[in-house]
């Protein structure tokens, strides 16, 4: 564990962590997980288009909303089923007092998710992200820089129409 100034002279806990868990959350500034909303679209059997959409709002600090789009390419399986992917996105920070920021993120993803009914499915992923930080940026840690970092997602879905036949 890391610590580091931020804006206004407050400071926080920085957790190797990944885009899809990392927020500043509460006094004193820590991050955590985070639970991001994602609308996951079939193009097809073998193709799924994910946007997905956070926000987090800290009183007195900041305003966190976040968007990513994921790709996936599913192999094999009916029920159980791997997948690997690529994801883009970006991270947008409005302070309170200061200038807002924006972080952008690329990566790979490698999981699995298993249909447990015709409408709910869960799933595990491992992912490698690439993060460009704004150059006034905390979030990673290193304002201005390039981060490589590691995360695991848990994912529930919920569908609300049929797969692509």
């Amino acid at each position: 564990m890391r610590h580091i100034t931020t804006y206004g002279g407050q400071s926080a806990d920085i957790l190797s962590e990944l885009l899809t868990s990392a927020r500043f959350s509460a006094e004193p500034l820590q991050r955590r997980g985070q639970t991001d909303i994602g609308f996951p679209v079939w193009a097809s059997k073998k193709l799924v288009v994910t946007p997905s959409l956070s926000v987090v709002h800290v009183s007195n600090f900041a305003t966190d909303v976040g968007f990513v789009l994921a790709v996936r390419v599913i192999h094999g399986g009916d029920k159980a089923v791997p997948y690997y992917g690529v994801r883009a996105g970006a991270l947008h920070q409005s302070p309170h007092e200061g200038k807002a920021l924006t972080d952008y993120l690329v990566g790979g993803t490698f999981g699995g998710e298993c249909s447990l009914q015709d409408h709910f499915s869960v799933g595990v992923e491992a992912q490698v992200n690439v993060v460009f930080s704004d150059e006034h940026s905390y979030l990673f840690g290193n304002p201005y820089g390039t981060n490589i970092n590691t995360a695991a997602a848990v994912m529930a879905y919920l569908l609300f129409l049929s797969a692509v036949e």
